[in-house]
């Protein structure tokens, strides 16, 4: 058996949904591990279920939970079987310059991109819902170092991640629980099928990474690896997914 196999391991991953997350769920399902899915669209968790009983490779399992994080924590907690791994992945994306962000716009990005995920994290530790040895992944953002126009309350909300993980990492060592995030680039996925990506934005950015843009199964298999065996003496970093951007 690979030492980054995940088979039978019992992983929550929010934002299951949809971009990142789903692709990540639609992978986890295909090498076997038990899922509990966390989205807050009815239609899209249908869909991710029909998608999830065509995939027939092994006898793993996965559990639908509708809840909104910044909402149902509770429900959402309750419903959390032991965990043996987390992919805190939900998340929301707003480009704004400071002198246009109102603080209402500024709390509800925090509240999706950071409390929600830490305030859910304490209510699964407070129940002792997460196991020896778990290991626990958030999805932050290459814009967390980077200091790109308009991107202020994402990048900060980011950055808050970045910072928690350490002292995560720290406080759930005891129990040899492993905390990391991962910081992708621009990713392709549908959050950047907009009217500020149009297609002549796309590839001046892509022109930023030597290795061209990334894709969501590198965060799929990054992600993999720090929820495997493999990653046992890594906690407290952020691993960067940036195709070289950071090079020139």
């Amino acid at each position: 058996m690979s030492i980054f196999n995940i088979k039978n391991k019992t992983i929550l991953i929010t934002g299951a949904t949809s971009g990142i997350g789903l692709e990540i769920s639609k992978e986890f399902k295909k090498i076997g591990a038990n899922l509990n899915l966390l989205g807050r669209n009815k239609k899209k968790l249908n869909n991710i279920e029909l998608d999830l009983k065509n995939i027939k490779k092994n006898n793993s399992s996965f559990k639908l939970i509708k809840g909104d994080l910044t909402q149902d924590l509770d429900l959402i907690a309750a419903e959390v079987d032991n965990l043996d791994g987390i992919v805190f992945n939900a998340g929301i994306v707003d480009y704004k310059p400071l002198k246009f962000l109102d603080e209402s716009e500024l709390i509800e990005l925090f509240n999706t991109n950071y409390f929600s995920s830490i305030f859910l994290l304490k209510k699964l530790i407070k129940q002792d819902k997460i196991n020896y040895g778990a290991s626990i992944v958030f999805i932050s953002s290459l814009s967390a170092s980077l200091g790109v126009p308009g991107t202020l309350a994402y990048s900060a909300s980011k950055a808050s991640i970045n910072s928690s993980v350490r002292v995560l990492a720290s406080e759930l060592s005891r129990k040899k629980i492993r905390v990391n995030s991962i910081a992708p680039g621009l990713i392709k996925t549908p959050l950047i099928e907009n009217e500020i990506f149009n297609n002549e934005k796309l590839m001046e950015e892509k022109s930023k990474y030597p290795l061209g843009l990334g894709n969501a199964k590198d965060v799929v298999y990054s992600s993999q690896f720090l929820l495997s065996d493999a990653s046992r003496w890594i906690t407290g970093i952020v691993l960067e997914l940036n195709g070289g951007f950071k090079l020139k």
